[in-house]
């Protein structure tokens, strides 16, 4: 994990709850609640943006830590799962144009 990965997509779908994910790391449990109910209330992109660093800065700061370590393997997993989907749909539906 580096300072360049709070760029990726993973940190915005985590915060608007856009990945189903049960997380081993307490504190970023009860963050991530807060965050959300946050998101909730003022959904401006400078409110995600906050949000997105917040969250990364939390397991950043704390990345030598097991269960910090597990969720990173957990969520970039399902990362790649939420892409993996996108990716089938949009060939379903050009297969189906056809």
């Amino acid at each position: 994990m580096e300072p360049k990965d709070i760029n990726n997509e993973v940190w915005e779908h985590l915060v608007l709850d856009k990945i189903d994910v049960k997380l081993n790391y307490l504190a970023a449990n009860i963050l991530l609640a807060r965050l959300r109910l946050s998101l909730k209330k003022s959904h401006t992109p400078i409110e995600l943006e906050r949000a997105k660093t917040e969250i990364f800065s939390l397991y950043y700061k704390n990345k030598e830590q097991p269960n910090v370590k597990k969720d990173i393997q957990l969520l970039f997993n399902k990362k790649n799962s939420v892409t993996e989907a996108k990716v089938l749909s949009s060939l379903r539906i050009s297969l189906c144009r056809k």
